[in-house]
């Protein structure tokens, strides 16, 4: 029998939380998703993930903590960061951590600025 693969969602929007989990889970993944950085935490040292959604804007732990805590647990996990499209400087610090790949997804909690792309990879 095939383990089911293990993701975590860490947003603290719920409505954000809810459609991700829903997708995935109709994909056949296990999906955990919480609304902090210290629930988190919780659930990394209790279930191995084979991915991870992380909103960079939590209400109690920066999102870089929680990044660099998944990253010592597991060096090779997928992290997807989720953060405002607006917020430059959260993308440009997620994706300052030494990774083999990087993909920072918009959110969709509000428009892009008027006359921004969408950020590549």
């Amino acid at each position: 029998m095939t383990r089911a693969t293990h993701v975590l969602i860490v947003d603290d929007d719920p409505d954000i939380r809810e459609a991700l989990s829903d997708m995935l889970e109709h994909e056949g993944y296990c999906v955990h998703a919480v609304g902090t950085g210290a629930e988190a935490i919780r659930r990394a040292r209790e279930t191995h993930y084979e991915a991870a959604l992380l909103d960079m804007q939590l209400p109690d732990l920066h999102g870089h903590v929680v990044m660099k805590f998944l990253m010592d647990t597991d060096a090779k996990l997928p992290i997807i960061v989720i953060t405002d499209p607006g917020c430059l400087r959260l993308r440009h610090e997620a994706l300052q951590f030494d990774r083999t790949e990087s993909h920072v997804a918009e959110s969709a909690r509000g428009d892009r600025p008027r006359g921004q792309g969408r950020a590549s990879g």
